[in-house]
């Protein structure tokens, strides 16, 4: 008798525990029922994008960066059109099929290579002093390089030409990007191109060369949106002073001024330095990303188990998209609004916008409100610390502004006993803290120390 009192006993109170749930449950739908409107940060950085006048497929350098690794004999812009459409199709779809792939097979140019090649290929990823060795002692080695991948410089070339960059296809990490790696190694080309030129004394054939090849870069360093398309730029502009530098270095000292492009002596640009394009980006990605949680093909990707898809089916109604969004924009924007500062107090800066995704990470992913948990958990536990990369990009004007030092003083013939009286001296400093560079007698080399962590923020242009 006993024991089926308090078997009933024990039935009410899960009954009653469980109509707790469900009326808790309930009153989070209600709450929950719907979404918010586009908030005005959400706007500002949608309206990078759809506020942008129609650019032809043929014009745009990224459709060409699409196709950049096919074979030698096919057409980069005509399969980088077909990837592009084909990422569009698939993204109309609900689900992508299964063993649906990019349409175009990739080269595999690097196995053809000789060892001497891809020796000095991996020794001039920067201009340190391995690769001014490796050029030194291997002109036979790049005239060989040039000849076998003739192919590879004259894409090159011809990317450099475009005048207009805009990624222009689906933000969903499910479609392929570009193969950069192959565009660095026709960028290498290029400047060993202008290294030999110098050694015949062209000057006009140097600057022709580095005039093109910093003028695209810092044009897809204001037209991209996307945060890696930014920082490939910033990779590719670095590239470009520091073995830039050595062609320069080449020439003979009159002329090595004459052939240093315009765009060396001017200053990195609001819209150049700005992080406001990539957000915009990041947003579009993360708003995908969101939208396809319960995609079946999502479900097969993570291995998510029967009971995983019945949590998901139950949660997924405290997600509220647009609010999420909104959120992650009022982010954004406040990141970027508080690194549009001289760079005398970028430091500062970067400090207070780390500061800003900090205090959503620290929340932890427990919620604290009953509207858009769900949301809000996703926020706080996938928000990176976007600062590293702002200092990426504003590192570039100490760049830039050590790279022109460095040649004029090689211009005027000044000698290394007098370098850090002539550091010391030049107008060119420091962005940051207005000091001068510092000289490193023992590697013979001008250093800049910037904002980013570790080996980034360390460039040396050897003397």
């Amino acid at each position: 008798m006993q024991t089926k009192k308090a078997f009933k006993i024990f039935t009410l109170a899960v009954a009653a525990c469980f109509g707790l749930v469900l009326v808790l449950y309930l009153i989070l739908l209600a709450v929950n029922w719907r979404d918010q409107p586009v908030g005005q940060a959400a706007a500002r950085l949608a309206a990078l994008s759809t506020g942008r006048a129609a650019l032809a497929e043929g014009d745009n350098a990224y459709v060409f960066l699409m196709g950049f690794q096919v074979a030698p004999n096919e057409d980069p812009r005509a399969w980088g059109q077909k990837r592009i459409a084909w990422s569009r199709q698939m993204a109309a779809l609900p689900n992508i099929p299964d063993g649906a792939v990019p349409p175009g097979a990739d080269t595999n140019f690097k196995a053809a290579r000789t060892p001497e090649v891809q020796a000095l290929s991996d020794a001039c990823r920067t201009a340190e002093q391995a690769c001014v060795d490796a050029i030194g002692k291997g002109e036979a080695t790049i005239a060989a390089w040039a000849a076998s991948e003739r192919w590879l410089f004259e894409r090159y070339r011809a990317l450099l030409a475009h005048q207009a960059w805009r990624e222009d296809m689906p933000y969903d990490m499910r479609f392929p990007m570009p193969a950069f790696h192959p565009v660095f190694e026709g960028q290498k080309l290029l400047h060993l191109k202008a290294w030999t030129l110098a050694g015949q004394g062209d000057a006009a054939g140097v600057k022709a060369l580095l005039e093109a090849d910093i003028r695209f870069w810092r044009l897809g360093l204001a037209s991209s949106e996307m945060l890696i398309s930014k920082m490939i730029a910033v990779a590719a502009i670095n590239r470009h002073f520091s073995l830039g530098a050595l062609a320069l270095r080449r020439l003979p000292a009159q002329s090595a001024m004459q052939a240093m492009p315009q765009q060396w002596l001017a200053p990195v640009s609001d819209a150049e330095r700005s992080m406001l394009r990539p957000f915009a980006g990041e947003l579009r990605f993360a708003e995908n990303a969101l939208r396809r949680t319960d995609a079946p093909e999502a479900m097969r990707e993570y291995d998510v188990t029967w009971g995983g898809k019945m949590a998901t089916g139950v949660f997924k109604p405290l997600m509220q998209i647009q609010d999420t969004s909104n959120r992650y924009a009022e982010v954004l924007a406040s990141v970027e609004d508080a690194l549009r500062v001289p760079y005398a107090q970028l430091p500062q800066a970067l400090v207070r916008a780390s500061n800003i995704t900090d205090a959503v990470a620290k929340k932890g992913p427990m919620p604290d409100r009953m509207y858009n948990p769900v949301g809000d958990m996703f926020l706080r536990v996938g928000i990176p610390d976007f600062t590293n990369y702002a200092a990426r990009v504003t590192d570039l004007e100490g760049v830039r502004r050590l790279a022109a030092l460095t040649v004029g003083l090689h211009s005027r013939a000044v000698p290394a006993a007098q370098l850090r009286h002539q550091l010391a001296a030049a107008d060119e400093r420091n962005p940051y803290d207005g000091k001068p560079f510092q000289w490193d007698e023992k590697t013979g080399a001008i250093l800049f120390v910037g904002l980013s962590e570790g080996e980034r923020g360390r460039h040396a242009f050897i003397y």
